[in-house]
């Protein structure tokens, strides 16, 4: 049985690290070695977090071969190393194996013959041993290829130079440390010419987000390190450029040693490392800062102070180089600058340490020279940005200014027009009036315009309650939709159902074509349902049924119609009552009264009375262009009469004197029922006044100010008496006065 057959069901393997592995070998096949590189990245770093040394040693083996491609050997040999102790780890001879192969093959690139032939040896054990244990687990396919595999490292072992007695010979050692110096030489000279090229180039630039990046570019490219951090101090970022944080991973976010926050994290592909503030040492950070001097950790894992530290364990690093930067003014710039390889030991050398620490001291003038050029632009293109709105806005102020003088005396006059009305709201839509009452309702009215939810209105009577109906959808965001009012107490109960959710042909007797419903007709808009206490339960249960799902099926319909509508519904009956008794449904009622309205009786708001008059004679007087004038008289049985229909009674009392009587109306010529109903009060007529004592003709206005006025002297001053004659809050009569400009002196 194969090694993959045995881990399989006893090993974690997260999908997302095998997926990747996957495609990143696919993209090697098609020649995409950058797009593989990113992917096996990320697996490696998925098989560390999630302990899976099979996973990890597989990436690791797949990252040597696409290094090998890029021509990066060095790097390649310290991950088949890494690869090589993960196998093991993890009981994989043929991975083993393999990693062993494929190192062979480096070491001769690199000119190590004897080290290539010790790879050799050990994969071609590996390789009997895996066939060894295929062969007795009976899995033949898996012998084959591993017998097959032994033979080609066998060939390769013909042809490779022999070793004398498994030891290198001393011509032979001596012959591999002078290629490691000359190595090494060589690497001394191009990390120097590197890095002079570049802190010569970062003298030139200006922008801080390029400068970090040529940094650790630069600085990773010259030293052949896997990964890259630059590290800064808040203050030495520049506050436009410093990488954003979400704010629900404040949380999560790792404090490093000195306040330092990573302004740049990359690795050898310069692709980004993900939360790159959990990847680091912070030991080695805080020693290099408080050292002052460049760190290097040649293996962590086996480093006294760092073995046993988190972030060693859990990532797994190995060689680390952490140089910290200096700069020449005391409040300059400071961090660091931190280079490390998890894929072998002695990835850095000692003699790399001054070549570093110089260019970290250029790359730290570098940043701040180009942190302070930025916050000067900024400053600058702000300071330009300022003068050029205050040169603006001097010009439109010159502009308004000469508006100004003409509008002033306009607003003087509409300020004098309108200071005694800004009391009180007059109105909302059609709605007339300034009692207190009212001003309840329209304050309602104005926080339920905007919504959709159903709203119950209340009211006896001819009070208005459609009027409210088409205030809210007129002054809401449906006014651009169709407003659809119904009665229901109108609508025969047979045909009530077809009128409200519409009816399909040959639903019943007579139904000759499509009907559509008042649902449908209402769309986008507000449906109005007066008197709805007046539904039959039938209909009860199929307009809760609109109300939840939002659809309505016409009878006979096979499918359910969309509807998007605002319903209102209004009612004089007592629906807690009717819910009571069963008339009613509890679930409607609770469906329908989300907001709830009350309309006062006209009776409950007296001082509304002269309002509205002056709107129904406005409203009605026809061809002759003028209103006419009442009589005091006149204007106090209007205002004592109970008006048990309301503001609608009122209107039809206004249209019968408009239509009986001339330009001048005095009380005998109100109708029967007003001056019957209507009650003087204390000191009030009781009846007309004779034809020849009759006061002249005047405005509404005039007739509301004397009717103050005598009932004030009526009440001998007293306010509160005086309010109760005239059937009206004490606020209002106060409102009142201050209309008129009545003094203290005319109140008795």
């Amino acid at each position: 049985m194969s090694e993959q057959a045995v881990a399989q069901p006893n090993e974690p393997q997260p999908a997302d690290g095998w997926n990747l592995l996957s495609r990143a070998r696919a993209a090697l096949l098609t020649g995409g070695v950058d797009e593989a590189l990113k992917d096996l990245e990320q697996a490696y770093d998925k098989a560390v977090a999630s302990k899976d040394q099979r996973l990890e040693a597989e990436a690791l083996v797949e990252l040597a071969r696409s290094l090998k491609t890029k021509g990066t050997l060095d790097q390649a040999v310290l991950c088949l190393e890494r690869a090589v102790e993960a196998a093991k780890s993890a009981g994989l001879p043929r991975m083993q194996a393999e990693a062993h192969y494929l190192d062979a093959d480096l070491r001769k690139r690199l000119g190590d013959g004897t080290r290539a032939r010790h790879r050799l040896e050990d994969a071609a054990r590996l390789f009997d041993e895996a066939y060894a244990a295929a062969k007795a687990s009976n899995d033949l396919v898996e012998a084959l290829q591993l017998l097959e595999r032994s033979r080609d490292v066998r060939d390769q072992l013909v042809k490779a130079p022999a070793a004398t007695g498994g030891a290198v010979p001393d011509k032979a050692r001596a012959a591999d440390a002078e290629r490691r110096d000359e190595t090494q030489r060589r690497r001394e000279k191009a990390l120097l010419e590197t890095l002079f090229e570049v802190a010569r180039r970062l003298v030139e630039e200006r922008d801080p987000d390029r400068v970090v990046a040529a940094v650790l570019d630069s600085a990773i490219e010259a030293t052949g390190a896997e990964r890259g951090f630059v590290l800064l101090s808040p203050e030495a970022q520049d506050p436009a450029d410093a990488p954003a944080q979400k704010e629900e991973e404040d949380e999560r976010r790792r404090d490093l040693p000195g306040g330092l926050k990573v302004a740049a994290a990359r690795n050898f592909d310069r692709a980004e490392v993900r939360r790159p503030e959990f990847k680091v040492s912070s030991g080695v950070i805080e020693k290099a800062l408080s050292s002052g001097k460049p760190v290097l950790v040649r293996d962590a894992a086996i480093d006294a102070q760092l073995a046993e530290r988190s972030s060693v364990l859990e990532h797994k690093l190995r060689s680390i180089a952490c140089v910290p930067f200096k700069s020449l003014r005391p409040s300059g710039v400071r961090g660091a600058l931190y280079l490390d390889n998890r894929f072998g030991e002695g990835a850095f050398a000692e003699a790399d340490m001054p070549a570093l620490a110089a260019f970290a001291a250029n790359a730290a003038v570098a940043v701040e020279n180009a942190r302070l050029h930025a916050q000067a632009s900024r400053e600058h293109r702000a300071l330009e940005k300022s003068r050029a709105r205050a040169e603006d806005l001097a010009k439109r102020l010159e502009v308004e200014l000469a508006k100004t003088g003409d509008e002033l005396g306009k607003v003087r006059a509409r300020l004098d027009e309108t200071s005694n009305q800004l009391a009180a709201r007059a109105g909302f839509g059609e709605i007339v009036g300034r009692s207190a009452s009212m001003q309840s309702v329209y304050k309602l009215l104005e926080k339920v315009k905007e919504s959709d939810v159903p709203a119950l209105v209340r009211g006896e009577s001819g009070t208005g309650k459609e009027l409210v109906a088409r205030a809210i959808h007129f002054e809401g965001h449906r006014k651009k939709g169709p407003f659809v009012s119904e009665n229901c107490s109108a609508i025969p109960e047979t045909l009530l159902e077809s009128t409200l959710f519409g009816h399909e042909p040959g639903a019943f007797t007579g139904a000759t074509k499509r009907h559509a419903g008042l649902f449908e007709l209402a769309h986008t808009g507000t449906l109005f349902l007066d008197e709805v206490g007046e539904l039959t339960p039938s209909c009860q249960a199929k307009l809760l049924r609109v109300l939840e799902e939002r659809k309505v099926r016409r009878i006979g319909g096979p499918e359910a119609i969309p509807v998007d509508v605002r319903i209102i519904c209004a009612t004089h009956r007592d629906l807690e009552v009717m819910v009571r008794e069963g008339r009613f449904r509890e679930d409607l009622y609770f469906r329908l009264n989300v907001v709830a309205l009350r309309l006062p009786p006209l009776r409950e708001r007296r001082d509304d009375i002269p309002l509205l008059l002056e709107r129904f004679f406005e409203k009605n007087k026809g061809q002759s262009g003028r209103s006419p004038i009442l009589t005091p008289d006149a204007v106090r049985a209007l205002l004592n009469y109970s008006w048990p229909g309301n503001v609608r009674e009122l209107e039809n009392e206004v249209k019968r004197l408009l239509a009986l009587k001339g330009d001048r109306i005095a009380v005998e010529d109100l109708s029967p029922e007003v001056l019957r109903g209507a009650s003087a009060g204390a000191g009030l007529p009781q009846s007309p006044t004779p034809q020849g004592d009759e006061a002249p003709p005047m405005t509404l206005d005039e007739a509301e100010r004397r009717a103050v006025l005598a009932a004030l002297k009526a009440a001998r001053g007293n306010k509160a008496r005086a309010a109760e004659i005239l059937a009206i809050p004490r606020t209002s009569l106060y409102h009142k006065l201050r209309h008129h400009k009545i003094a203290e002196d005319e109140l008795t």
